[in-house]
């Protein structure tokens, strides 16, 4: 029978089949079949053997079309195809196994073995297909031993689809056109076909449009396809900048219409459904041994570029090269042909549109290059690409493995370079040893889950290289674009990144990228010894979390190694990513490059969510002693921004001198590093700021944490008041100078422990809080080196109100050293009652504060509340409260540089359980402003009925109210605690208040609400 001719697609080609069939009426077939052999040598012409369902013409074979066919090619042997007649845009092609036009059973095999063996095929868009169409054909061809295969356009394993509109385009109206968007911004279009055959793949098929104004309207046209169509279908995203998210339009009943206009209603969402695509057919590619070939190479005349599609439109196709063999994809043209630009690149497909409905989950699409074959895309002036998983569900896998095995996209233009898991599923391997080289890279690199519903892995392991080279600015890869990414680099793999270009090195991203809008998810895996990550170029880098949405792990261990100038973990807002360095010899080694605009170093929580956590000895090094641009760490960088950094079991983050680091760095984020374990080590270099910015402003919320032998080490240490910096020391050491500013919190312990300072500390207005446990434990402040506490400082000292020592106990809190020869002087002891509490002792500058040191009881504080200062019977200690007397005992909530007491609503006032007094005609609250600690500021002194108050206590009293603050919202709950011991009688009336002296302000009246607070009420 005969087979139809068939463009680059398969389908029938535009001259009809008459003409051929009468070329091949039963009559003249013998003379052809000599006609095409009558140009080979003699002695070759033997080596051409037919079998089975077979047709040859001089453009055409068909092998296996609808029962058993064969052909082999050897003895050097050649079989040259060529359109024949005009115009010259006509094609020739070889299919082998199955047939477009029945259930077809077709099975084919194709043999082309020997030196010099070849079939050629010429033509504007020549074509090899093997395995066509039919889910039960099959087509199979081999390459050995030095046979060639030479065309433009290679399918293995191939279905049907219905007819593709070949053009789309997208245009914008002006205002007022009766548009009714929902929003504004950039949305893309995808359209259908629909056919006897099902709806068309509309993958490949898109266009954009920013649409600008509501009121505007977007008109669609396209070109109706060559085969006839019974109407389109139309898919819009569903958001502005959501290119994977597909949401139905508008279905065209008419195959004839070529436009449609879009006012922007409401879309029905839903990815378009697509055809099922159970016809078809398997394809096998084998090409082995040295000088065995598949040469694919573009057309000068402005014809298809040249490309490869492994499994396509539900057929399933398996291509192997192996033993040295070769095969090339060639888009470039002879710079001296005046063809019409390229409107498309060269191209390798593996996976593409749908999966048959029959075969889904049974096999994947692959390609596997071993035992030093190499393959070779050339791309021409718009690039060249090579995709994994093109479509949804559609699968593909590539595999390249063995020492001397390569896999090499020379991009030479635009439009570079590799998708895996572009709408479907596609996963790389590249292993043993192998290689796989971009060279040339001018837009673009590697995406691994493309859109959002693609899924992409790449694995190099055992030694094998990939290397991403690029020209231009900003050569690399994303991982998780918008859909899921995974990375693996182990057993000695090594990604290397690097980019020539001034204006910008490699990159490697995960969670979108700048063009993607929203993020996907992204996980890596980069471990074992000689496994390496390595991007190189002007501020090359490293960034996780790259767009809003994305999320995911980074985990570095085991040995690894990564170098780059800089590297952020959770950079845009809405973004959550994290990192672990783990093991001894792991190490991320962070450089910076002299024509850098970015200096070196690390951000965490830019204006996202970012952890990073460094553990079991491994190492992060930072030298920015090549790059004038600012060197260093910020934890916490931008408003919104929430960067948590633990480095742990002896791990280091070191920087150079000139380093400087910052936790908490702008307004409005908030930073936390915790250093614990014996040796590990934050080095700053020249100045770390907590709570502050690099340079020593106020910054946000910082925390820096040190225990059990953690240390963090800087010339100079500041923490800032305005941006609320913390250090917390449980067994850790501070070493430098250490300022801790107005507003700036120190708290020795988490639980109860020492914070060692080597250098100097200075407090201009710190608060100082150091606690006491139920069993004595005690936080412990130890300077060796200088101290220095200004008046402004604040002491608060908390002790568990179930710590009663027999006979009491005495507690140094505040030491300092002057040189590790000199004897500890004790600056601030506590003295604990056997009854709970205390007085304390101070020396040198803490006898000059302007704000007392109080002892307070530590008592939980519910996370809605604020905590406030309280003093039952201010001037008096222990607090003795005889609970059979009638009257009050007065309470004095305290004013601090942070809280007003003037602010409390004494009928609020609770004192566990009991009221104030009311007194006089209007029951007013008996309260009076008092400065009863002589710091300067109003206090508010209430008395509370003694009679209210619980028959048994705890040693310890909790007063409730709220609080009305200026600029905050009404009714804020406040606690407070002290001790107490109730008696059944008088039992004296105390000795010494826990103050260390008792001025008294001048005493007035309190009336509810104060003048400045009577505009909100």
């Amino acid at each position: 029978m005969w087979y139809p001719l068939c463009n680059s697609l398969g389908e029938p080609g535009p001259r009809g089949s008459a003409t051929m069939r009468r070329r091949l009426r039963s009559s003249r077939l013998a003379s052809l079949l000599v006609a095409l052999l009558g140009t080979l040598p003699v002695a070759a012409q033997a080596d051409i053997t037919w079998c089975g369902s077979s047709v040859q013409s001089p453009e055409f074979i068909g092998v296996g079309l609808d029962g058993p066919g064969c052909l082999t090619v050897n003895g050097g042997s050649i079989i040259t195809l060529s359109p024949i007649g005009s115009p010259p845009d006509h094609t020739a092609g070889i299919n082998i196994g199955g047939n477009q036009y029945a259930p077809s059973e077709g099975q084919g095999a194709v043999t082309i073995d020997g030196a010099s063996s070849r079939i050629d095929i010429t033509g504007r868009e020549a074509y090899a297909n093997v395995g066509r169409w039919g889910t039960q054909s099959t087509g199979a061809l081999t390459i050995t031993n030095g046979g060639v295969l030479k065309t433009t356009i290679l399918t293995v394993g191939r279905g049907t689809i219905s007819p593709l509109p070949r053009q789309f385009f997208a245009a914008l109206s002006g205002a007022g056109a009766g548009g009714v968007w929902e929003k504004t911004g950039n949305y893309s279009y995808a359209i259908t076909t629909l056919s006897s055959l099902g709806e068309s793949e509309p993958s490949s098929h898109r266009t954009s449009v920013w649409v600008d104004d509501a009121t505007k309207t977007v008109t669609l046209t396209w070109s109706v396809p060559s085969a006839p169509v019974t109407g389109y279908r139309i898919y819009r995203s569903t958001n502005p900048g959501s290119y994977g998210e597909a949401a139905f339009v508008a279905e065209i009943s008419s195959g004839t219409t070529t436009t449609y206009v879009d006012v922007g209603s409401p879309t029905t969402t839903g990815a378009p459904p697509g055809p099922d695509f159970e016809n078809g057919a398997t394809g096998m590619l084998t090409v082995s041994g040295s000088g065995s070939a598949i040469q694919l190479a573009g057309v000068d005349t402005g014809g298809n570029p040249g490309g490869a599609t492994i499994g396509y439109a539900g057929g399933i196709g398996h291509v192997t090269l192996s033993g040295n063999a070769v095969m090339t994809i060639d888009g470039r043209r002879d710079p001296a042909e005046t063809a019409p630009p390229a409107t498309f690149s060269p191209y390798l497909i593996v996976g593409r549109d749908r999966v048959s409905q029959v075969k889904a989950g049974q096999d994947i699409s692959s390609l596997r290059i071993d035992t030093g074959a190499k393959l070779t895309l050339t791309g021409n002036d718009l690039g060249g690409i090579l995709m994994l998983g093109l479509g949804p569900r559609a699968d593909g896998t590539l595999t390249v493995t063995g020492e001397g095995s390569e896999l090499r996209i020379d991009a030479g233009g635009l439009n570079c370079c590799m998708t895996i898991g572009r709408e479907g599923s596609g996963a790389l391997t590249v292993d043993a040893g192998a290689r796989l080289i971009f060279t040339d890279i001018k837009t673009g690199g590697v995406s691994l889950g493309h859109q959002a519903t693609g899924e992409g892995t790449l694995s190099i392991r055992g030694g094998a290289t990939v290397e991403i080279n690029g020209s231009t600015a900003w050569p690399g890869m994303t991982v998780g674009r918008l859909g899921h990414g995974r990375l693996g680099i182990t057993g000695g793999g090594q990604l290397v990144g690097t980019g020539t270009s001034p204006a910008g090195g490699a990159f490697l991203v995960f969670g979108g990228n700048s063009a993607s809008v929203t993020g996907g998810a992204f996980e890596a895996l980069i471990s074992g010894q000689g496994s390496t990550l390595s991007l190189r170029g002007t501020d090359a880098s490293l960034v996780l979390g790259r767009m809003p949405g994305a999320s995911g792990t980074v985990t570095v261990d085991d040995g690894a190694a990564v170098e780059a100038d800089l590297f952020t973990v959770g950079r845009s807002a809405d973004s959550s990513a994290s990192m672990t360095v783990s093991g001894g010899d792991t190490t991320i080694s962070l450089t910076g490059d002299p024509e850098g605009t970015l200096g070196a170093g690390f951000t965490v929580g830019a204006a996202g969510t970012g952890t990073l956590t460094v553990d079991q000895g491994a190492v992060i090094t930072i030298d920015g002693t090549a790059t004038p641009q600012p060197t260093g760490v910020s934890v916490g960088g931008s408003v919104g921004g929430t960067g948590v950094v633990t480095i742990s079991g002896g791990a280091q983050v070191l920087t150079d001198a000139s380093g400087r680091a910052c936790i908490g760095c702008t307004p409005g984020s908030t930073g936390t590093v915790t250093v614990t374990g014996a040796d590990s080590l934050i080095d700053a270099g020249a100045f770390l700021g907590v709570g502050c910015d690099r340079d020593g402003s106020d910054g946000g919320t910082g925390t820096l944490a040190l225990s059990e032998g953690g240390t963090a080490r800087a010339v100079q240490i500041k923490f800032c008041g305005g941006g609320t910096g913390t250090i917390i020391g449980d067994g850790g050491t501070l070493i430098g100078d250490v300022l801790a500013a107005q507003g700036a919190v120190v708290s020795p312990g988490s639980s109860p422990g020492t914070l060692s300072i080597i250098g100097s500390f200075t407090s201009t207005g710190a608060r100082i809080v150091l606690e006491v446990d139920a069993n004595g434990n005690h936080d412990v402040l130890g300077v060796e080196g200088t101290a220095f506490f200004d008046p402004g400082t604040q002491i608060e000292v908390r002790v568990h109100p179930a710590f009663r020592p027999v006979g009491g106990a005495w507690l140094q809190l505040i030491t300092v050293q002057r040189t590790p020869q000199d004897p500890v002087q004790p600056l601030l002891t506590l003295k604990v009652s056997e009854w709970g509490g205390g007085t304390v002792q101070t020396e040198g500058d803490l006898t000059t504060l302007s704000q007392p040191i109080v002892v307070v009881p530590d008592i939980d504080i519910p996370p809605t509340y604020r905590a406030v200062q309280i003093d039952i019977k201010p001037g008096v200690f222990p607090n003795v409260i005889t609970r059979a007397s009638a009257g009050t005992i007065p309470v004095a909530i305290i004013s601090t540089p942070a809280f007003d007491a003037l602010t409390v609503d004494p009928a609020t006032i609770t004192l566990d359980g009991a009221a104030v007094k009311l007194v006089g005609k209007g029951e007013r609250p008996l309260c009076s402003t008092q400065d009863v600690n002589g710091d300067g500021r109003p206090d508010l002194l209430c008395h509370v009925l003694t009679s209210q108050l619980p028959a048994e206590g705890d040693g310890v009293a909790i007063l409730d109210a709220l609080a009305y603050p200026l600029g905050s919202p009404p009714g804020i709950p406040v606690r407070g605690a002290d001790f107490i011991r109730i008696v059944p009688k008088e039992d004296g009336a105390g000795e010494r208040h826990h103050w260390r002296w008792h001025r008294r302000g001048a005493r007035g009246v309190f009336a509810w609400p104060p003048p400045r607070l009577q505009s909100m009420r």
